[in-house]
């Protein structure tokens, strides 16, 4: 019964009759190797500017994806963009649209989240106002384009800049996370809540010493039991960390600051993704050197072998960065990562590993995802509840000096199914 279609496996599941579940715990204990199918390339945007960081969030009501980067104006602006796409990767006629420019200004660093009982999403960036001086703004964005009027999120003095976003469905309000600068030389990580439209609603801080610096945040909401995860980097008098804490939803500390990089390797720019049963979180190395993952509760204490695992091994010359980890149904966890030869300003590749739940290694073998000629990069990924994901990543089709970055995109799925026999 197994052999007839290679990329089909069986489970037989004993449950009550029309029941027809297959629980997370049965997919970590196959061995089959987890070999994603993937679409062909998307030309999301390409135009005579470059255009960058783009930044990905899933609606499941509309079966559609809105994309977010930041595009060159002139040598003295930079403005934020949108387009939607649906769900098979097609664009949605004149689904394109400015989100917000302000003229001589640069507005960078995007972040994206939906929210599922407005049918909106929540766009927060950074505008770069001085040297020393930068500020958090944002838009909410219906569904169908339709633009707020702008937030001013944080115009505080120094620098707020490395902004977060995450969704809280059953409070209905955002979290949005940032790194605040004290000083030249201390940093500390910022929390705000933020109603539906967008208000300040509570906040909190994790709170540096002198010379030491908390940011880079990634964002997470456990429905179990409705509270924040908040993983960050940390540097300071000990070699870089990834560190973490939870939050309740008035932004109250729940648990201690712990450090997911207690082998004494360090690393750097995390990123999470949350199951039913625990979150991953992922990291590159100091200086780019391999990625790692490690599994934690979703109360924040860390699972799994110290330090965590090699999802990407440090090879000599090659640069690893820009992770992403998104839970990838019904397997596991999809991570992605950008690749670069230091030897080279041209060539940078998108890769892209599985790991399945409660598993502490890939996989399997890491597979291409845009490995084209030249130069691609700053990937970000979102995926649905059925396994299929958006990648999306700067791509330049011509050699450096020439040509100019482009908007690309990938749809991902996971192209092994279970199909469950009922037993009655």
């Amino acid at each position: 019964m197994c052999g007839w279609l290679a990329k089909f496996s069986c489970v037989i599941c004993l449950f009550s009759i029309g029941t027809a579940i297959v629980p997370e715990s049965v997919m970590a204990g196959t061995d089959l190797q987890v070999i994603p199918e993937m679409g062909p390339y998307i030309d999301i945007w390409d135009d005579a500017d470059n255009n960058t960081n783009p930044v990905v969030a899933y609606n499941p009501h509309h079966d559609e994806y809105l994309v977010v980067w930041t595009t060159m104006q002139d040598q003295f602006s930079t403005d934020i963009w949108g387009r939607r796409l649906r769900g098979d990767g097609s664009p949605v006629p004149n689904g394109w649209f400015n989100i917000d420019n302000e003229a001589g200004k640069n507005l960078i660093n995007p972040a994206v989240t939906y929210n599922s009982q407005t049918d909106q999403y929540l766009v927060v960036y950074n505008i770069d106002l001085a040297v020393d001086n930068m500020d958090i703004w944002g838009k909410i964005v219906n569904w169908n384009g339709v633009l707020s009027s702008r937030l001013y999120l944080d115009t505080s003095p120094q620098k707020q800049m490395d902004p977060a976003v995450v969704y809280n469905p059953l409070e209905n309000q955002y979290l949005l996370g940032y790194s605040d600068w004290q000083s030249l030389s201390t940093v500390n990580l910022k929390l705000q809540t933020l109603n539906q439209f967008g208000g300040a609603v509570n906040s909190a801080s994790v709170v540096s010493p002198t010379n030491e610096f908390r940011g880079t945040p990634a964002l997470a909401h456990i429905t179990v039991d409705n509270h924040y995860l908040v993983i960050y980097g940390y540097e300071g008098s000990f070699i870089p960390r990834i560190l973490g804490k939870s939050f309740s939803t008035t932004l109250g500390s729940l648990s201690p600051e712990y450090n997911y990089t207690d082998d004494g390797s360090g690393g750097m720019n995390p990123k999470i993704g949350c199951s039913q049963q625990d979150c991953l979180v992922t990291w590159n190395g100091l200086s780019g050197a391999g990625i790692k993952g490690r599994h934690i509760a979703h109360d924040g204490s860390s699972l799994g072998p110290s330090g965590g695992f090699e999802i990407a091994t440090p090879v000599q010359n090659i640069i690893h960065t820009a992770s992403a980890v998104s839970v990838f149904q019904p397997w596991g966890y999809l991570i992605t990562w950008d690749q670069f030869l230091s030897t080279s300003a041209d060539q940078g590749d998108i890769y892209g590993s599985t790991i399945r739940f409660e598993e502490n290694h890939p996989s399997g073998d890491g597979f291409p995802i845009d490995n084209r000629l030249y130069n691609e990069g700053l990937s970000s990924l979102a995926c649905n509840l059925t396994g299929k994901c958006l990648l999306v990543n700067n791509h330049n089709p011509v050699q450096y000096p020439a040509g100019d970055l482009g908007i690309s995109g990938r749809l991902i799925f996971s192209n092994q199914n279970f199909i469950p026999l009922i037993i009655n």
